[in-house]
């Protein structure tokens, strides 16, 4: 019986956001929408038949989401060895293991093996689910040879 009140004060909570009454008793939002952003919201509003509030709770919700997947893929790269950044960087650049290996030096059985390991760190099961994780990110450059290092003579 309380689930089934729950759900219908949820439908009747919805059903007044949808058609622009906000409950009593709701507190005010604690931040503020510049002019623009607020026009905006107001158009998304009258296309979608919702409240501004409730688009900008779902707005701000995805956004927050997409943060902490970000936040997890950095703790994955960092956790990931300097080897093994040039391979996933050179796989995300669509180069194969043998390409791989013969622009480090190394046999594509040692590319397996750090790609295998980078996939396990960030927890996927593919070198293409990692291209499409990593698919935002900007590799240019990896696959240019290093520069040798100079020291000045005093």
């Amino acid at each position: 019986m309380k689930l089934l009140s729950q759900m219908f004060t949820q439908l009747i909570t919805r059903l007044f956001e949808r058609f622009g009454f906000v409950p009593a008793g709701r507190p005010p939002r604690k931040y503020a929408l510049n002019s623009e952003l607020e026009a905006v919201l107001e158009s998304l509003s009258a296309k979608e038949l919702r409240s501004p509030d409730a688009i900008a709770a779902d707005l701000i919700t995805d956004a927050l989401a997409r943060q902490r997947t970000n936040t997890h893929t950095w703790q994955c790269w960092a956790s990931l060895s300097k080897r093994e950044k040039q391979v996933v960087a050179l796989i995300c650049l669509d180069y194969t293991n043998p390409q791989i290996g013969a622009l480090l030096g190394l046999s594509h059985e040692t590319i397996n093996s750090y790609s295998h390991n980078a996939q396990i760190k960030f927890n996927l099961h593919s070198k293409t689910a990692l291209r499409v994780l990593l698919a935002d990110w900007d590799f240019r450059g990896w696959d240019e040879p290093a520069q040798p290092v100079t020291t000045r003579k005093r």
